[in-house]
């Protein structure tokens, strides 16, 4: 992995309300993210919002190609990743007999990164989302601050550079949200 890896990702506008602490003295609230600050993250990628998704078994790709971490547009937070799936977390079938369909999985990249399964994911598309497969996608990434309730409380350490709001439009009502994008150093894996 490079020695200085530049991360950008999207904080949802509800996490982001919930960063913001009381300003010493005052009343106002200010965020606790800006740059220059240290941050714990935990990075996610939703299958649902990646442009691909494809799993290969781990046997088939040469060790140093199995992982990777690269922006796909610059200054977007959309990335081609590739990583070994290390952990899965399950939920219940709603077939009775069959193995529980993984909700979620740690694919790591170098750095941990949560992939967020979708509920319709079939038993066919689990079988090849196992541990120790080799998951490649190109996807957004996310930080989520709320990584305690997550299925794997992998997260990393990251010293902010910048902050930018971002207007996300939703179709078809037309609202908006102002969501964060945050350009940030990784600086380390923190263990769980």
């Amino acid at each position: 992995m490079p020695r200085k890896l530049g991360l950008r990702f999207l904080i949802d506008p509800t996490q982001w309300l919930d960063s913001l602490s009381p300003e010493p003295n005052s009343r106002t609230m200010v965020p606790s993210i800006e740059p220059g600050k240290e941050i714990e993250i935990q990075i996610q990628a939703f299958l649902t919002q990646s442009l691909f998704w494809h799993c290969h078994p781990s046997e088939t790709i040469e060790a140093e190609s199995k992982k990777l971490i690269r922006q796909f547009a610059r200054g977007t937070n959309l990335y081609h990743l590739r990583g070994v799936i290390v952990q899965a977390a399950g939920r219940p079938s709603t077939m009775t007999g069959e193995s529980p369909l993984p909700e979620a999985i740690l694919l790591d990249c170098d750095i941990p990164i949560l992939v967020r399964l979708p509920l319709e994911l079939t038993q066919d598309s689990a079988k090849v989302l196992r541990v120790g497969s080799v998951l490649e996608m190109l996807s957004p990434l996310w930080g989520s601050l709320w990584w305690h309730a997550m299925p794997f409380q992998n997260r990393i350490k990251a010293l902010v550079k910048h902050v930018r709001e971002r207007e996300v439009a939703y179709l078809p009502e037309e609202k908006t949200e102002a969501y964060r994008l945050v350009e940030a150093e990784f600086l380390q894996a923190l263990e769980t």
